[in-house]
Parts: C-alpha cells; structure tokens; sequence
C-alpha cells in the first residue's frame, strides 16, 4: 500500500519549511533511511529522511516550496501501484493571512504625565515604583523595620 512522506516537524517553534531540493526523482527505490530531500528550517537545512520503503511513485511539491508542517511531499508505494485514489490532501502551501486592517480608534495625541517613580501617596505610602517598560506598581507597606539592605519581608506587604 501507498504510503507518504511527510514535512516533519524539525524544531520545537517550526510551523513550515521550505523544501530546497529533491536528492530522490520518480522511479527511483526508496529504502527506509534514505535520504530522499534536504529541509530547511528557520535555523538549519537538514536531510529528510524516509521512513517507508518502496518505489518513488510522486513528488507533490516542487523545489523552494514552502510546505506547513505534516503536509504531505510525495508517494511511495509499490513499483506497479495504483495512487491515483489517493488524495494528496495537504500539500498546497496555504495561502497567505489576510492583510491587518487598520485599527479604527486612532492612538491618543499624548499619555497623561507618569507620577515620578517611588513618589508615594496617602493610599500607597510606600512609593511607586516602575519597571522601565510603563508599568508602574504602587506598592503599599506596613511600617516595618527592614535589614540595612531595605529589604521587604515576604508578608509585609498590604497592598499592591
């Protein structure tokens, strides 16, 4: 029976590859090992192994493809098989995103001015206090006495 050979998933974040080359061609005997394509993932080009035995029966995608992960890329089979039954489902590159429409609500002229960092309040008396990327946390503490580093006991802290 006709089997596939399909885009494996190369790395933890690969969601499609580019098949660079074809080291196979139709016709040609295919054992299991075989280095049948070289793969190129974001990072590396590797060989693609086959994992059937069999003849070459079709190639489904063409070089420099663009193929998503689990996509079928060829036929093997027997030398005399029938696969014209078989649905090559999968193996088009799927077609690209819509383009992002435009947000609607235009951005604000200017943002209200920041409180400056570690100005304390009736309500946070322990300050504010910023992590340089615009989020601020008011911090509220009980008045303790801390070690000379200042440290915050965990637990000490009343609001946040």
């Amino acid at each position: 029976m006709a089997e596939f050979i399909v885009m494996p998933k190369l790395g933890f974040d690969m969601r499609e590859g580019v098949l660079v080359g074809w080291l196979k061609k139709v016709g040609d005997e295919v054992n299991k090992g075989d280095v049948v394509a070289e793969i190129e993932s974001d990072k590396a080009t590797l060989e693609l192994e086959s994992h059937v035995a069999g003849v070459l029966l079709r190639l489904l995608e063409d070089e420099g493809a663009v193929v998503p992960i689990g996509a079928n890329l060829a036929i093997v089979g027997a030398a005399d098989e029938d696969i014209s039954g078989l649905s090559p489902a999968g193996t088009t590159t799927p077609p690209a995103p819509a383009a992002t429409p435009a947000p609607t609500e235009p951005a604000p002229a200017s943002l209200p001015p920041a409180a400056p960092a570690g100005a304390a309040s009736d309500e946070f008396p322990g300050g504010a206090f910023g992590d340089g990327i615009g989020t601020v946390w008011r911090v509220a503490f009980q008045q303790i006495d801390t070690p000379a580093e200042g440290s915050v006991v965990k637990g000490k802290v009343i609001a946040i």
